[in-house]
């Protein structure tokens, strides 16, 4: 398999973009009840923290899905357990 520059291999970019597609997806998905929610009267947060508390949540979760995926450290990361409690 190719490496990049970082040492990703060509299956880890591919989970990793696939992933990151289907997050922007959910972003917008999530925007757009967010708005209709809005429009219909419903307020759930202030204005500028839904749009934060969004975010940060489907960030938080494309880096869970990352990591599971085992696309998150290049292939010579992966077995190190470097952790420091």
């Amino acid at each position: 398999m190719n490496k990049g520059k970082k040492g990703y291999d060509e299956m880890q970019t591919a989970r990793r973009n696939s992933i990151g597609s289907q997050m922007f997806v959910l972003v917008l998905l999530a925007l757009l009840v967010d708005g209709l929610l809005f429009s219909r009267g419903i307020v759930w947060l202030a204005y500028p923290h839904n749009i934060a508390a969004i975010i940060s949540a489907c960030a938080l979760l494309y880096v869970i899905r990352v990591i599971i995926a085992g696309a998150y450290l290049p292939p010579y990361f992966q077995g190190a357990s470097n952790w420091v409690l």
